[in-house]
């Protein structure tokens, strides 16, 4: 179903992998109007598992011009904008800065600290989401009206490095695109400061307070 709020709003994608792949599909069939999303890297064998926008025959190829040929085919409305580059920086995420929202769809919290502050200076609600085997969070951080990722301690220690199950990656993403797209429809703040668990088939609600 195609939303019409969302028709002219500008999401941005970090990370074009498990998470990013479920965000990226599920927004562009909700009709959002510009999609921009970002990444570095070319599909390898060991992706074909759980990103499933992705075929054997695209091993080796960029990530982010099989996006751009995927919603050309699946949703040619929406205006696609690609960037190819590593996050390394706040100035990295320059294409983004007029986005209604940014999705981080990274594995790593060098990235996620980036992202945060790039949107802490822009003023751009940051959606986060993250998968490990069987479980995942996703978190809404509003700058100025919930605490953000730092104050929450989701940065605080570096997530796993275990092979996420393609299951539990739909699940979160999706998760992810239906808080995401919520927002966008209503700009409702409470959707913010609450981590979204996903845990083995359940999703836990857990209110976030900044740490003291």
């Amino acid at each position: 179903m195609k939303l019409p709020a969302l028709r002219n709003k500008t999401v941005a994608v970090v990370g074009c992998g498990g998470l990013g792949t479920n965000v990226i599909a599920h927004l562009a069939g909700e009709g959002v109007g510009t999609l921009k999303f970002c990444d570095f890297d070319t599909v390898t064998q060991s992706n074909l598992d759980r990103q499933f926008l992705y075929r054997q025959s695209d091993v080796g190829k960029k990530k982010t011009d099989l996006i751009a040929a995927f919603l050309r085919s699946y949703a040619p409305d929406v205006k696609s904008v690609r960037a190819d580059k590593k996050i390394e920086v706040p100035l990295d995420l320059a294409f983004a800065e007029d986005a209604d929202l940014l999705f981080l769809c990274a594995d790593n919290n060098a990235v996620r600290k980036t992202a945060e502050v790039f949107c802490e200076k822009h003023s751009i609600p940051l959606l986060s989401g993250g998968v490990s085997g069987h479980y995942g969070v996703v978190y809404l951080y509003l700058p100025g009206k919930s605490p953000s990722l730092t104050e929450t301690g989701l940065l605080d220690a570096e997530t796993e490095k275990i092979v996420s199950v393609s299951s539990a990656v739909g699940v979160v993403g999706a998760l992810a695109a239906e808080i995401g797209s919520l927002y966008l429809e209503t700009r409702d703040a409470g959707l913010s400061g609450t981590l979204y668990v996903y845990d083995r088939g359940e999703i836990k609600p857990l209110p976030i307070k900044k740490r003291s």
